[in-house]
């Protein structure tokens, strides 16, 4: 057993990290609007402080319901959150778009420093519908969350007539199990009983990694249930885990790594295998190395994986011996805690937990691998569920971390629901708990060819992440080493069963596929450990999963992709580069950078990957990501290279590098022929709610920094500085192991084409230093940069390569904007809208309108259907409106009312919202009253476009429905305006308060000056205000 010790970062690395603070505001525009998973909202407003002041007041009022969402116009410091705790605000969990769950403390609660906090634009209540999952809203609970067995029609009833069909017709209320999040500052643990008692349910297990609740709960107590000021949120169970259905090695390399001179297989290297249940430790390919370590059934999948990851191919002379033939195994199978009855079809993470926690502490396991999964397509469960992020997801991130006792790399099967077919064969068929952020996620190819099978699934996820990570072989095209069980079609591949103490079998799948990456890893590990025999600690996870991500072979479109991630895993080069010492660990934390340099020869290619286990994400909403860092690189001509990013609105389309990555939490930069020298490397913390954030950074070249250089970089660059005032820029110049020149720092900044002026920094202590920009009028083209000197370094600026690069603010400040609105408050189609097929303008076939009297109507008004005897279509396209750049923190938002009586299907009569012939909305469901419904335009700010409102039945019967009709379209923005600012006592226009003035006041003083204005001069003098 390996003794654990106190982590230092990788000693093999041959770096010299540089930390040092830096703008956190440099990444893209967010949307500044959280997206909830539960119901959509109004696009919140920017609150002055007299509002916020109110809002807090109010909540304070309530006693018993503290908690709140809070949100702000960029990321907080460590230093700003306990701002806000000493004012009586404690975040809580984060949500995205630098908003937070928060808790109100009246005790301590100060209003004035609440409202007069810098950033702070939004304070409201918590909504229930964000509390809950959607299908719970609508009523759908699925038949594996029902305790009793037969009680299932009665949630089938609920699901297809809604949530009182169950105890209105049927006459019961069946018990459901969900999982329920506690806010953060809450115990489950403690309150559990309590909370569940009031609502006649019972706690079955509290997770320990997360601050959850396993609970049976009566569906008529669900709403109420997440009413609970404590909750945070509820969510159905997942379906019961189950099992997903010998050239790998060479595929791989690990026949390579196996012979001389690596002579690898594992050895000393601890793995588990969670699976559908216990291996046959008996079989003679595993030698005494397999131990079983619960009472779960004999499985023949759970043999076939464990000898994929470690068999010795004893009885096969070798021929299907698995990856690592030398590992030890720990073989867990999926239990239900307490020993629970047979029957019960949902996932209780607490007997993850409990076996992880078991593997990790006491059998020192380095690796696990899931050949696991919900395979909801072949078990004919809601589609819906593929690509989702739910509370065991958050416990497989939090695992990965090392919550329950040191972090672990642990593999995950991508699943093979394309096979089916039921929910699909293309995108999109990921399905829970594949979707965690910090497991390494593994497709399935062909082992003989590396093509993709017809089976394994593929992303994104639903918030649009890249899934799987990489891809392994799974299957075999042909009969090329073909197992036993080869029918000359395609062959499977072959390993241990538990049929006997010597069979073999053989199967196709990314149960296959991940056992393959794990042995791999194992692998790995054993030649870390050997040629770093001082070193006590493993590489952490994220470690392993950079440098196999590193040196995967692309194989699919250039660059990552949906099918198969960053391509197929290859063991031997990922060896090579850990011998290498190419990577290296350390942490950021908010407004922080993490400096590398790189030397690039002439004629390579250069490749960085960086790799965090971000902090488990908050089910209520998207995107899953919680700690967002930036992988910076630059070339040695000042020329920044951008991560590869895919678009999941276009899951086919090729990956490009033209922007930051603002969902994963993997990033790679790759160039081509890259420019010779030495390339600045650096890792952002962009945004770190849950820090420090630690990081794991793989390159090519020689990442080996020798003398630590002068470095300078600016911390809160604002993108948006108000008019008529002065603003401070924070300035970090480390000297490194250089000498700074005296006098050097120094700002230089223009208010258009020309020369730049110059103006000393300050030195306020230390490394830090300020730079004053002053004030200025919201006509100006503001541009600026901050430069420093060290002896042997010589000039150094931020942005690097000014002043060719430089910061660029607007002047002004978010206000809300209205861009757009239609009420239809005619008959006739106001100018610049058209209307084709049934679209018109009436107060008929319905009650009233969302607002006015009139609303859109697809339909006939002489019947109120859209019955025409054959298929109809039409669309409602408003007039061109142009919509406005963003900056941090700014939104753009489509509010509309829908009203939408159609048949049932889903696939026909099709209601969705366009823009420039992009779907960005589609009503489901009927629904008898208005809904409002919100759409984010971020994504289309500073371009012009039209609103399609489209409507097509797709077929001509079952027309005789009510239709779809519209009302009150607004478009609004949370966006730049600017309003200059007098600037009292400047007589002469300059834009400063001076010894000019006061010359300008006593020339003309009894004519057209008087006392009162030598008063404004002396008032205000030295004051530099628009310019």
């Amino acid at each position: 057993m390996r003794t654990p010790a106190l982590r230092t970062f990788s000693p093999v690395a041959r770096t010299a990290s540089l930390l040092v603070l830096v703008c956190g505001s440099l990444g893209s525009v967010a949307s500044a609007q959280v997206q909830w998973k539960g119901a959509p909202e109004h696009a919140p407003v920017i609150m002055t402080p007299e509002q916020i002041t109110h809002a807090a007041a109010g909540v304070v009022a309530r006693g018993d319901r503290s908690r709140v969402v809070v949100e702000f116009n960029g990321p907080l410091t460590d230093a700003a959150r306990a701002a806000l705790a000493d004012a009586g605000v404690r975040l809580l969990a984060p949500l995205g778009e630098f908003a937070h769950f928060a808790t109100i403390d009246g005790g301590a609660l100060r209003l004035d420093a609440i409202s007069g906090f810098e950033g702070l634009r939004n304070l409201r209540p918590i909504e229930t519908a964000w509390k809950i999952h959607p299908m719970l809203i609508r009523g759908g609970v699925p038949e594996w969350a029902v305790v009793d067995a037969g009680e299932q029609d009665a949630a089938k009833a609920a699901r297809e007539h809604g949530p009182h069909a169950a105890l209105d017709a049927l006459g019961r209320d069946p018990t459901i199990a969900v999982y329920v999040i506690v806010h953060q500052d809450a115990e489950a643990g403690q309150i559990g009983d309590e909370l569940l008692a009031r609502h006649n349910g019972r706690v079955e297990t509290a997770l320990r990694t997360v601050n959850a609740l396993v609970a049976h709960v009566p569906m008529s107590s669900l709403l109420t249930l997440a009413e609970e000021d404590a909750v945070q949120w509820v969510e159905p169970a997942l379906p019961h885990f189950d099992e997903l259905n010998n050239s790998n090695r060479l595929r791989i390399g690990a026949d390579i790594v196996q012979a001389a001179p690596y002579n690898l297989s594992g050895e000393g290297v601890s793995v588990m295998v969670y699976d559908g249940g216990r291996a046959r430790a008996t079989h003679v390919d595993f030698e005494g190395r397999l131990f079983i370590r619960d009472n779960s059934n004999l499985s023949s999948h759970a043999t076939h994986v464990s000898g994929t990851v470690g068999g010795g191919g004893n009885a096969s002379g070798g021929t299907y011996r698995g990856m690592a033939p030398g590992v030890t195994i720990q073989s867990y199978g999926f239990q239900v805690p307490g020993g629970l009855s047979a029957g019960f079809l949902y996932t209780n993470p607490g007997d993850m937990e409990e076996d992880y926690g078991d593997a990790i502490n006491n059998w020192s396991v380095a690796v696990a691998n899931n050949s696991i999964g919900s395979n909801v397509a072949s078990n004919n469960f809601p589609c819906e569920w593929h690509g989702e992020y739910g509370v065991t997801d958050t416990v497989i991130d939090s695992i990965a971390r090392g919550s329950l006792g040191t972090p672990i790399s642990i593999v995950f099967a991508a699943g093979n629901e394309r096979g089916n077919g039921r929910c699909g064969t293309g995108y999109g068929t990921t399905a829970p708990p594949a979707n965690a952020k910090n497991h390494i996620t593994v497709g399935a190819l062909h082992s003989n060819n590396d093509a993709v099978t017809n089976f394994t699934s593929w992303g994104p996820t639903t918030d649009g992440r890249l899934k799987p990570d990489v891809a392994a072989p799974g299957c075999q095209n042909g009969p090329d080493a073909a197992g036993p069980d080869w029918n000359g079609g395609n062959s499977t591949v072959s390993s241990s069963t538990s049929a006997s103490d010597t069979s073999y079998g053989s199967a196709c799948g990314t149960s296959m596929a991940a056992p393959t990456a794990t042995g791999a890893v194992a692998l790995m590990l054993e030649d870390f450990r050997a040629n770093n025999p001082a070193v006590l600690e493993d590489p952490i996870s994220s470690t392993i999963k950079a440098v196999l991500i590193h040196t995967a072979e692309d194989i699919e479109n250039f660059g990552p992709d949906y099918k198969t991630g960053y391509g197929s895993i290859r063991v031997q080069p990922a060896i090579e580069h850990m011998r290498s010492g190419n990577f290296t660990e350390n942490e950021v934390s908010t407004g922080e950078i993490v400096a590398f340099e790189v030397t690039v020869g002439a004629g390579e290619d250069f490749k960085a990957t960086l790799v965090w286990d971000d902090a488990p994400g908050t089910p209520n909403v998207y995107p899953s990501l919680v700690n967002d860092l930036d992988l910076i690189v630059t070339d040695p001509n000042g020329v920044r290279h951008y991560p590869w990013t895919l678009n999941p609105a276009n899951p086919a389309a090729p990956a490009v590098r033209t922007q930051v990555d603002r969902i994963n939490n993997v990033e790679q930069v790759f160039v081509e022929n890259a420019a010779p020298g030495v390339w600045s490397v650096e890792i952002l913390g962009h945004n770190v709610p849950v820090g420090p954030q630690t990081f794991s950074l793989s390159t090519d070249g020689d990442l080996d920094l020798g003398p630590t250089p002068l470095s300078v970089f600016a911390t809160g660059v604002p993108t948006l500085i108000a008019p008529g005032q002065s603003t401070v820029i924070n300035i970090t110049i480390n000297p490194g192991d250089d000498e700074l020149v005296a006098g050097s720092p120094t700002l230089h900044y223009r208010t258009g084409p020309g020369s730049f002026t110059t103006t000393p920094l300050a030195s306020v202590g230390g490394d830090a230093w300020q730079a004053t920009l002053p004030a200025f009028s919201c006509d100006v083209d503001l541009a600026f940069y901050v430069s420093a000197e060290g002896v042997e370094t010589g000039l150094r600026t931020t942005p690097p390569n000014a002043p060719a690069n430089l910061f660029t603010p607007d002047v002004g400040t978010l206000q809300n904007l209205t861009i757009f609105t239609e009420g239809f408050g005619s008959v006739d189609l106001s100018e610049g809208w058209t209307a084709t097929g049934l679209w018109n303008i009436t107060d008929q076939c319905g009650s009233d309108a969302c607002e006015g009297s009139l609303f859109a109507y697809y339909g006939q008004t002489s019947t109120c259907t859209y019955n025409t005897g054959s298929t109809t279509t039409g669309s409602l396209m408003s007039p061109e409106i142009t919509l406005p750049a963003l900056e941090q923190g700014g939104s753009i938002t489509l509010t509309y009312c829908s009203r939408r009586t159609t048949e049932s299907l889903q696939t026909y009569d099709l209601t969705r919202v366009r823009v420039n012939g992009t779907i960005i909305d589609q009503p489901v469901g009927n629904n008898a009253d208005w809904q409002t419904r919100t759409v984010n335009l971020g994504a289309y700010a500073g371009q012009t476009i039209r609103l399609d409102f489209n409507f097509d039945s797709r077929d001509g019967i079952l027309n005789d429905f009510l239709g779809w009709q519209i009302d009150n379209i607004r478009v609004t923005a949370i966006a730049a305006g600017c309003e200059d600012v007098e600037c009292p006592g400047d007589f002469n226009g300059d834009g400063v308060v001076d010894f000019d003035d006061l010359s300008e006041i006593l020339g003309g003083f009894g004519t057209a000056y008087d006392f009162n204005d030598l008063g404004l001069v002396l008032s205000n003098f030295g004051a530099v205000c628009n310019r």
